[in-house]
């Protein structure tokens, strides 16, 4: 890696969905003063939008930019993008950063944070299943890494599960021709993705089966996240399922306006309405009718 890390019109939709968040949380904060945000892939502060060749706020600088009061702990495992992190941070006092695996300086962060004071929002944003650089290989998410969030009492979490590496490193597994040691590597990396193995029984090319299974990871061990949602993005050259943006979080409020700032992405994504909409008065009703929020509310095609 030579430089700032590169997105194109796909990647962008998940920092749009992320500032569109962080800006209703910000009103909170002005009032209760009572927000921490956690970004544990902090990547290389700025990133390279390749739709018009320039630098854009990456999540930790979105966040922490948003409201300077909101303590903001950031984790980033590659030196080049921590090095571009820390330099693109230099000036903003509210960003704490942290150099090494999420996985293993999670619970370090929250301990920092004041549980039952402070409402934690955790951004959690791996671009694949596995970091790989200079003969190191590290498991980008542990499942492990999920749950310590979501046992902090008053948390939210925004995911991106990476849906194109997970099909890709099933499909593997799944073949006649792989050979059993690559088998056996590649069916670790997801039992640790998805703290167990309910993954082997989806169909490699079923995204949607992967999804569902993965709430029903997440449901299990935190009950309490009784708000969920996600929103499919397709790569721009193929059209393929590239990752779900996925939400978890303990407040139907937040519930609510996460699932109104998805249906309206979707609808940027799609550019109209779904067929049911002409059933119902006002989009406020046709929302709460199609994706109410006490079930998980999944915008895909």
């Amino acid at each position: 890696m030579s430089s700032y890390i590169e997105i194109k019109a796909h990647s962008l939709i998940k920092y749009q969905i992320l500032r569109n968040y962080l800006g209703v949380c910000q009103r909170f904060e002005d009032y209760y003063h009572n927000f921490a945000y956690i970004d544990t892939h902090g990547g290389s502060g700025q990133v390279l939008d390749l739709t018009d060749n320039s630098r854009k706020a990456g999540s930790v600088l979105t966040a922490a930019q948003i409201q300077p009061s909101f303590p903001c702990y950031a984790v980033e495992i590659d030196d080049l993008r921590f090095a571009l992190l820390n330099d693109s941070a230099r000036t903003l006092k509210n960003v704490e950063l942290h150099k090494g695996d999420c996985n293993e300086l999670i619970h370090k962060i929250l301990l920092k944070i004041e549980r039952g004071k402070r409402f934690v929002f955790c951004f959690i944003d791996p671009c694949g299943l596995v970091y790989q650089s200079d003969g190191k290989i590290a498991d980008q998410l542990r499942f492990e890494t999920v749950e310590a969030v979501a046992g902090f009492p008053r948390s939210e979490i925004l995911l991106n599960f990476p849906i194109e590496a997970i099909m890709q490193t099933s499909g593997v597994v799944h073949s006649m021709v792989a050979d059993r040691q690559t088998v056996a590597t590649m069916s670790d990396h997801l039992n640790k993705f998805f703290g167990s193995e309910d993954w082997h029984q989806v169909d490699p090319g079923d995204y949607r089966g992967f999804l569902k299974t993965y709430l029903e990871c997440v449901k299990r061990v935190a009950p309490n996240y009784r708000y969920r949602g996600a929103i499919l993005i397709r790569s721009d050259e193929k059209n393929a399922p590239q990752y779900y943006l996925v939400y978890f979080s303990q407040h139907i409020r937040g519930g609510k306006i996460m699932r109104d700032i998805m249906e309206k992405q979707w609808r940027d994504i799609t550019g109209a309405f779904p067929l049911t909409r002409h059933k119902y008065p006002t989009i406020n009703e046709w929302r709460e009718a199609e994706y109410p929020v006490e079930k998980p509310f999944i915008f895909e095609d």
